[in-house]
């Protein structure tokens, strides 16, 4: 906590002012901004003051120029500004029990009116939900679930803003953090079963409303579950979802009817949530899947009109942000409470429209606070001497004991969690560091590559076979050379090498060590020229696994050990 900064931020809020002080000419928006300043200052503090001044706020009014003002992203700034300096605190409220912060939420964001002004209808409600959701991420307290849960008769959900619905699944499902499943199943199981019943028994995409927007906030939770973890089953699970969407989007392609003009924005609204929620969990990874759908509903961005076309074009680039996250270098962070409250206040899923302006339900400055989510863990390897990226297989050792085997350059699962990264390679020395470690690397493996002739890969292989297809065209009067009972039992490659371009220049080279191996085989001298043989047998059992790449193949070393077998048998 900072006295001077709380002092600053004080001019700009005229609830931090004393009263009877003059008014200051500060926009609703500067002043929303100066409470998520105070949340952030504040964070995790449960500071009493500042929790009564922004428990206040949220079902406040701004003071703008002389004018008093229902604002919802005032309020809903509030209210996320509240879940900051209590982020998390679900068990240690004792403290401020006296101040019914808890109370005063649940009033709010349970309450059922009959008669609302249009001025102040629910606008109080997306800010005690966000502020709750906060207070009790990953607490699994059952009674505050059942409280914010989506109502599951007909006549509760009447008195619902539809689009809060969205907010309503979310926050539970956040609360109950680790039931959190990645299945299609699971997705279905949130949705209470008067909505089902509802879907089943009319067409009316009018009646379907709820079900859509009770989805959108089950499938965004999946998304913030397993934020950057690749799951493919729960990215099946949302693309499902997403292209049935999609289907009925394209259907009313055209139509003018109340319904289509009714249902259109709902269902596009919930298709940018679904697009949010599918490349969260392959962000970082430019997966194709999700790309294409992507890309396809972004070329489709310029024929949309209205007023959701601003919200929708923001959603799918999101997407599209969050899917080449970094350029592929960075992650999002779901271990700490902070970077899942900072990753649900960029995506906040009540997008803008242009009828209202862009910052009348959710300041869209805090739309980058994604960047407060996230971490570098792109695992690179390069070459030691020409630093240049190579691939290399590593393998990952967990602190509970696990192992996975990722192929570089690869995004890799919270770095908190691993004990060890390892790489063992026939083409570059071994090497192993610890997580810490890592982060000091700034991500980077340098690899030194191995020295000699164990590291000779298949491209030398397929060069020897252009430079032999060569020689056979344009030295064919060689091919007696082939046919000499000295020869026999070596490799054409082996006997060209020997020959040469001038056949009477004879050299002492792979030719001559495979004659000198076949004649030591055949008669052993001494003691020493078997333990010679035994370490050239030990050699290739241990570092030589690819044939015809190294300077004496594996075929020629199994017949000198079948020759030598017959010596002594």
């Amino acid at each position: 906590m900072d006295t001077k900064l709380t002092k600053v931020l004080s001019v700009h809020l005229d609830a931090l002012l004393p009263q009877g002080a003059s008014d200051l000419i500060v926009g609703s928006s500067v002043q929303s901004a100066g409470l998520i300043g105070i949340g952030l200052l504040y964070l995790e503090t449960q500071h009493r003051r500042m929790t009564e001044i922004l428990l206040s706020q949220v079902n406040g009014k701004v003071h703008v120029e002389g004018k008093t003002l229902s604002d919802e992203s005032y309020r809903l700034s509030a209210g996320i500004a509240l879940g900051y300096v209590n982020l998390g605190k679900a068990n240690e409220l004792k403290n401020l029990k006296d101040t019914r912060v808890i109370d005063h939420l649940l009033e709010i964001t349970t309450s059922l009116r009959d008669v609302q002004s249009s001025e102040a209808y629910d606008k109080s409600i997306g800010g005690a939900l966000i502020a709750l959701m906060f207070i009790y991420l990953k607490s699994h307290d059952k009674e505050i679930v059942k409280k914010l849960a989506v109502p599951d008769t007909e006549q509760v959900l009447d008195y619902e803003r539809p689009d809060l619905l969205i907010l309503r699944a979310l926050a539970t499902n956040l609360i109950m953090w680790n039931d959190i499943a990645d299945t299609e199943d699971w997705v279905k199981s949130q949705i209470p079963a008067v909505v089902l019943s509802k879907r089943r028994s009319s067409v009316d995409l009018i009646d379907q409303s709820d079900y859509y927007y009770i989805v959108a906030g089950v499938c965004l939770s999946v998304g913030v579950k397993y934020a950057s973890t690749s799951n493919l089953i729960a990215r099946d699970t949302i693309i499902h979802f997403y292209d049935d969407i999609t289907k009925k989007i394209d259907d009313l392609h055209g139509d003018e009817s109340f319904e289509a003009i009714f249902a259109r924005p709902v269902l596009q609204h919930v298709q940018g949530c679904l697009a949010i929620a599918m490349s969260l969990v392959m962000s970082g990874t430019g997966d194709l899947d999700v790309f294409r759908r992507l890309r396809i509903v972004h070329g489709k961005l310029n024929n949309l009109s209205g007023a959701i076309a601003y919200g929708k074009f923001m959603a799918i680039n999101m997407a599209l942000g969050f899917l080449f996250l970094g350029g592929g270098q960075y992650a999002i962070n779901t271990l700490s409470n902070f970077s899942i409250a900072a990753l649900v206040t960029s995506i906040y899923p009540i997008f803008p429209n242009t009828e209202g302006g862009v910052n009348e339900t959710h300041l869209q400055a805090l739309r980058h606070f994604w960047a407060m989510a996230v971490d570098p863990r792109c695992l690179v390897t390069r070459d030691v001497e020409s630093f240049d990226i190579v691939e290399a297989d590593v393998c990952l050792e967990y602190k509970d004991g696990s192992t996975q085997v990722l192929r570089t350059p690869s995004i890799l699962p919270p770095v908190n969690d691993i004990a060890k990264i390892s790489l063992e390679s026939f083409e570059y020395f071994n090497i192993s560091v610890s997580g810490d470690e890592f982060l000091q690397n700034r991500g980077q493996l340098f690899l030194y590559k191995r020295q000699g002739i164990n590291v000779m890969k298949h491209s030398v292989k397929v060069l020897l076979d252009e430079i032999n297809a060569k020689f056979e065209q344009k030295d064919k009067t060689s091919s007696y050379f082939y046919d000499l009972d000295l020869f026999k039992g070596f490799k054409k490659d082996d006997i060209r090498e020997l020959i040469g371009r001038n056949q009477c220049d004879m050299k002492v080279n792979i030719v001559d060590r495979q004659i000198e191996l076949s004649n030591l085989v055949k008669n052993p001298r001494n003691i020493d020229d078997l333990w010679n043989l035994k370490l050239v047998f030990s050699y290739y059992d241990r570092a030589l696994q690819e044939s015809d790449t190294h300077y004496l193949s594996l075929e020629f070393i199994d017949d000198l050990r079948n020759v030598l077998w017959g010596l002594y048998n």
